[in-house]
């Protein structure tokens, strides 16, 4: 079961209270009361950096594979995983706009971006040199088969 129910609704309950907190901390720095109302230039790195961390708590219930995912970026201290929940937390309240930044800067999340995982823009199946050589593999596959073909009807 999922985090909708059965034995994830409690811990998700818990964690929502987490980042219920987070948002209260938001909601009292700029005086305001409803998340429609959030500035997003007033709020500050910390800010983010901790709605972040309490919104990946929900998204990722289990502590263990939280902690395994904060290790993957980086592990507790890192300036790396402050990026990832800073950018997490950016995420959930949707301020992007006038950010210098893209999602596709967050570590965790780099492998989506089209730069990410070793695919560079200009290499796997985008680089020049692959659709080189899949163009000349296929130009020998149809002139071997029209040889073949010649060979065929000589005998």
């Amino acid at each position: 079961m999922g985090m909708m129910g059965g034995y994830n609704s409690y811990i998700g309950n818990v964690q929502s209270a987490e980042l219920n907190e987070a948002l209260e901390s938001i909601y009292a720095f700029q005086n305001i009361s409803s998340l429609d109302d959030v500035d997003c230039k007033k709020v500050t790195d910390d800010q983010f950096e901790f709605l972040g961390d309490a919104y990946m708590r929900v998204m990722i219930p289990d502590e263990d594979q939280h902690e395994a995912m904060d290790n993957m970026m980086g592990g507790e201290g890192s300036e790396s995983l402050r990026l990832a929940h800073i950018n997490m937390g950016r995420s959930y309240l949707g301020c992007w706009s006038g950010y210098s930044g893209t999602p596709y800067t967050m570590p965790m999340m780099s492998m989506m971006s089209p730069y990410g995982m070793g695919n560079y823009a200009n290499s796997g199946w985008n680089s020049a040199y692959f659709t080189v050589t899949f163009g000349l593999v296929w130009i020998f596959l149809i002139l071997s088969i029209f040889a073949l073909v010649k060979f065929l009807l000589k005998k």
